[in-house]
């Protein structure tokens, strides 16, 4: 991560300066030359950990965000007593009591099928994106298992290499997967634009709205979502538009524009959508620790809780709490929960209309008991027109 100490170190000046944990001090061990190795390198976020581990002292850990290092950390923050702030990789149930997960984009998609009553689909993804050296890779296996504890059934599960990811060579595939399924999730990408390659795929298989629906999840954008359709000039693409009517768009809009204004002075000026968010999620992470330490150490009277990871990381269950760019929530796992918007590209109008949203509740199911404390997401329907 280009800067990555000099970045954690600004949001704790920030912490600093409005007192927000004045039993506490704290300092930054990283080395930004480190990135997700490949090959003979890979899992040197790990060795990294290690190190710091055994000759800093470290209590809080954030990242590394690349499979190859979590698979390795995960087996042993608990061992260390050191809190770890996971990304891009949901965990859920084969989450290590002293892990944090940040990453909040699956309860949403989950939520989504159940309000649809769509339990069976296809998965369509991209191994450019779900790659063992990029940062993605173990999240297919995480979709796979928690689709599959949701009661969400995998009809098709198909990898698109780069060779493949051009549009007459998915419409050759669809044109045979569309006899099995009628429900189409593709992880092709992070924004909208990266699925075009797809939808013109959808339209040459000649996939009847009717008939199939085409789900897209936009992970990541700069604040202000902008269909691709819409040029700079505030017009509209109509050729582009096309490729997207009917398809239903699930949209992480938790940080809004002012989020990343904040900040965008400390990011490096190439980075893209993803990188933004990723930046956004550990200035959280770091806000969150810090003043969640200051908090639960003066309601327990227990200056030394940081020396307990799990203690720490099981007072986060259930955790409502104001953050730095809006609510943080956690539920009963530590898994990070946040609410989307659910969007329908309808031919006659120029932008995506919301006809679902995802949001907190705290609603628990009765099976759990009077003195339970849950915190979930559920869907509400906005729209009643039966064209959305």
């Amino acid at each position: 991560m280009p800067n990555g100490a000099t970045f954690v170190q600004s949001a704790l000046s920030d912490i600093a300066q409005q007192n927000a944990t004045p039993d506490y001090a704290f300092s930054v061990q990283s080395d930004s030359t480190k990135g997700c190795g490949q090959g003979i390198n890979v899992g040197d976020g790990a060795a990294l950990a290690t190190q710091l581990y055994y000759t800093k002292g470290i209590k809080a850990l954030f990242g590394p965000i690349c499979y190859g290092d979590l698979s390795i950390t995960n087996q042993l923050v608990d061992e260390w007593n050191v809190v770890e702030f996971s990304f891009w990789w949901d965990l859920y149930s084969e989450q290590p009591n002293s892990v944090v997960e940040v990453t909040f984009t699956l309860p949403a998609i989950h939520t989504l099928f159940h309000a649809m009553n769509w339990d069976q689909v296809a998965l369509i993804w991209s191994t450019a994106i779900f790659t063992e050296s990029g940062n993605s890779w173990g999240r297919m296996h995480s979709i796979r298992r928690i689709f599959n504890q949701n009661g969400i059934i995998l009809l098709l599960d198909v990898p698109l290499d780069a060779s493949s990811n051009t549009p007459a060579i998915i419409a050759e595939k669809l044109v045979v997967l569309k006899k099995s399924a009628r429900i189409f999730v593709p992880l092709i990408g992070y924004t909208l634009l990266d699925y075009t390659s797809f939808m013109q795929a959808v339209r040459m298989a000649q996939m009847d709205s009717s008939e199939y629906v085409v789900v897209l999840t936009v992970l990541a954008h700069s604040g202000k979502f902008v269909p691709p359709w819409i040029t700079q000039d505030n017009l509209v693409n109509h050729t582009i538009k096309w490729l997207y009517d009917n398809a239903v768009i699930v949209l992480n809009d938790y940080y809004q524009a002012s989020a990343i204004n904040s900040i965008k002075s400390r990011l490096p000026n190439n980075a893209d959508s993803m990188q933004i968010l990723a930046y956004l999620q550990i200035y959280e992470s770091v806000w969150l620790y810090a003043t969640h330490l200051q908090r639960i150490a003066r309601e327990t009277a227990n200056a030394n809780i940081y020396q307990n990871s799990t203690a720490l990381v099981d007072s986060m269950k259930n955790l409502q709490t104001e953050g730095p760019f809006g609510p943080i929530v956690f539920n009963e796992d530590v898994v990070r929960l946040s609410p989307f918007s659910v969007k329908c590209v309808q031919k006659n109008l120029n932008y995506p209309v919301s006809f679902l949203a995802i949001n907190y509740s705290d609603e628990c199911p009765s099976s759990t008991g009077d003195s339970a404390k849950c915190t979930t997401l559920v869907s509400f329907r906005l729209n009643s027109d039966p064209d959305a």
